[in-house]
């Protein structure tokens, strides 16, 4: 059994994102991501059982961060006093 290591996950996050930044979703495909990281497909498949998992593990903290800024806003943002809320 091999052992998982941080440093290549971390090689395939980044080049995930960076794919995403200049691509859509169905143009970021899993050999790109892998040449971009320099590892090959299957190494990804270790780390991630599909290519919806690996952009769930890359964007879900981005998201996480946009819906934390946004209730951010909300809460300092003055309410109505026409009755709506």
């Amino acid at each position: 059994m091999q052992v998982k290591k941080d440093a290549v996950r971390n090689k395939i996050r980044t080049a995930t994102m960076r794919l995403l930044e200049r691509n859509r979703y169905l143009d970021t495909t899993i050999p790109k991501i892998a040449k971009k990281a320099n590892v090959s497909p299957a190494n990804i498949y270790r780390y991630y059982s599909s290519k919806f998992e690996l952009f769930y593990d890359v964007l879900d903290p981005w998201l996480n961060a946009k819906f934390d800024a946004f209730e951010e806003q909300a809460i300092t943002c003055p309410t109505r006093k026409n009755g709506l809320n």
